[in-house]
């Protein structure tokens, strides 16, 4: 394990809280910073719009009468350029909050890095395409992390899935399915089977999810673990390796607040574990100017989270050692 991970395990929530107090305090004198500016700029634009465009559109007939020019250079560019001055404070706190505060907040996760790459980004929507358990939606991703732990790779992002409201009475073009976070591991040892968790449902919901899914259900003869979630898998001997009892309570501090997709909690496939948890605000929506710069809730949360993670690492580590 790198010294980041271990000092990153170490730390109480309060130690946690105390590191990121730092940064945050200084974002927010940042953002007061910037929105005095931008609330300024409303005033002055607005008392400089009108009056900048009457005089473009006097230069622009000026060009056109005596060079003959037929395309308007300075209406346009008062026109489109007034609002962008008006709006910079606002993209300089924003693109703070991501390049800045971000950056440093993923190097307090451990081994992670915030990344800005769009490739990368769509290298993980791609292999989040690849599940078999989400439904065929619209995927929008943003605030793209990754890294290593354990010589497991990493990767989560705000996820968002999307499907087309068909019903006629709706106004609505698309109706949101998932809002929360999507957590991707290569795990230690590679598998072939393909074995989802769902949230404990009726025998009704046990015979829909084997028609849906293809897969059958996976006795785990454990009653506290059956009271939470159900198993699905299409090779019963990998799902009781990957799905290990030892490990429940991880299981249950990781999802018991989410409600996943369509029930889905986790799936395994191609060597990889997906993990979503809802959240009903975005983690990382606090790039406002009129939001205080203070997310300490949201970050704990993350911090737990990722600790549920790195546990499972450790469960499937161990298990892996003693087979």
């Amino acid at each position: 394990m790198s010294g980041s991970s271990e000092r990153f395990r170490k730390l109480t929530d309060d130690e946690f809280l105390d590191e990121v107090s730092q940064g945050i305090e200084e974002l927010e004198s940042f953002r007061l910073e910037m929105r005095s500016l931008f609330i300024k700029r409303i005033f002055i634009g607005v008392l400089i719009f009108l009056p900048c465009i009457f005089v473009a559109m006097i230069l622009d007939g000026i060009m056109q009468a005596i060079l003959s020019f037929e395309i308007s250079i300075f209406s346009p560019v008062t026109f489109f350029g007034v609002p962008i001055w008006v709006l910079l404070p606002m993209l300089a706190y924003k693109k703070a909050y991501k390049d800045k505060f971000l950056t440093r907040i993923a190097t307090m996760f451990g081994d992670l890095n915030y990344c800005t790459d769009v490739n990368k980004e769509f290298e993980f929507s791609r292999n989040i395409s690849k599940s078999q358990a989400l439904p065929a939606c619209s995927k929008h991703t943003e605030d793209y992390f990754y890294g290593n732990y354990k010589g497991c790779e990493i990767e989560f992002s705000e996820l968002r899935l999307s499907v087309k409201d068909t019903s006629k009475d709706s106004a609505v073009s698309e109706v949101t399915v998932f809002s929360g976070l999507c957590y991707l591991v290569s795990l230690p040892r590679n598998f072939h089977g393909h074995t989802i968790l769902v949230k404990n449902g009726s025998k009704l919901v046990e015979i829909f999810t084997e028609a849906r899914t293809g897969l059958e259900k996976v006795n785990l003869v454990d009653p506290e673990f059956e009271e939470f979630f159900d198993v699905y898998s299409d090779d019963q001997v990998e799902a009781r390796y990957l799905i290990d009892l030892r490990f429940i309570e991880k299981y249950k501090s990781l999802m018991q607040d989410s409600s996943g997709v369509g029930g889905v909690l986790a799936e395994y496939y191609e060597g990889k574990l997906l993990l979503l948890t809802s959240r009903e605000h975005g983690l990382f929506d606090v790039a406002k100017l009129s939001k205080e710069a203070d997310n300490r809730e949201s970050l704990l949360s993350l911090r737990h989270d990722l600790l549920s993670v790195f546990d499972v690492i450790d469960g499937m580590e161990i298990i892996q050692s003693k087979n």
